[in-house]
């Protein structure tokens, strides 16, 4: 994002082995060999891809708003490709489509997900892709990187655990992980296509509009008292915690764009 304090080394590497701590504990815990090897699979991909495209050329290495261009093409690579396949493949096993209101769609979002299964492999693959893919950046960026970005991975990877030790709900938990990362592919865009006015409209209400559908899933998943009470609150607070660490960028590029229009306007004026 550019403008915000890094993190030290010393800083990052703790970073770095809390959130794998959590992940590879918490995910075998609560997701099994499914989620403790998927994470080892997916973590290869991506730091074969990222280790490939750095090594592959100066293109790659071209910096937009602070990190390379390649870490750009490898979130969009999880985030716009990796996960909605996972989601498409779990709601398959689950038996199909229908309304957001249809027994299908109670079933699959506010429902028990058995380990070994093919819906929960599903789940569990499409969360470790998302684990993978922050734990990779700890390693892969050779400046490191800023403490904003480094807060967002440490709550989303504890997030992402806590989605699968929800004993209801796990589903609604990925699907929501699954709107979050396409808000931030609306950022992606507007970044590689040079701010362009498309994108902005696209950034600006796309990153809201995932927030807003984020919000009435996360509440569903509250009514579930199936759940214990401090899980759901947890839950609610990395929700509530994510969204203002995404909404903090949303802002700044708001301001930016608004002091470039401010900008021009004045110039234009004495121009006239």
């Amino acid at each position: 994002m550019g403008g915000m304090p890094y993190c030290s080394p010393a800083v990052l590497n703790a970073f770095a082995a809390v959130c794998w701590t959590a992940t590879l504990l918490g995910g075998y815990t609560y997701g099994g060999l499914e989620h403790s090897g998927g994470v080892l699979f997916w973590y290869a991909v991506y730091w074969g891809t990222s280790t490939w495209m750095k090594l592959a050329g100066p293109y790659y290495q071209q910096e937009l708003e602070g990190y390379p261009l390649w870490s750009y093409f490898g979130a969009i690579l999880n985030g716009g490709l990796v996960m909605p396949l996972c989601l498409a493949a779990a709601c398959h096993a689950s038996g199909g489509g229908g309304g957001a209101s249809s027994p299908f769609a109670d079933d699959f979002l506010l429902s028990r997900v058995a380990i070994g299964t093919p819906r929960s492999f599903w789940i569990a693959q499409g969360n470790a892709a998302l684990c993978a893919q922050l734990l990779k950046d700890f390693q892969v960026f050779d400046k490191g990187f800023e403490v904003h970005f480094a807060a967002h991975h440490a709550v989303s990877i504890f997030g992402l655990v806590l989605c699968l030790a929800l004993p209801v709900g796990a589903a609604t938990g990925f699907v929501n992980a699954v709107l979050a990362e396409l808000g931030t592919q609306c950022y992606n865009y507007y970044v590689l296509s040079g701010f362009s006015a498309p994108s902005k409209v696209l950034y600006f209400a796309g990153m809201q509009l995932s927030h807003a559908l984020v919000v009435p899933l996360a509440l569903a998943l509250w009514g579930q008292h199936d759940t214990p009470l401090w899980m759901r609150a947890l839950y609610m607070f990395f929700c509530g915690l994510l969204i203002l660490l995404r909404t903090v960028g949303w802002c700044m590029y708001a301001q930016k764009e608004l002091s470039a229009g401010t900008s021009r306007k004045g110039k234009e004026g004495k121009a006239n």
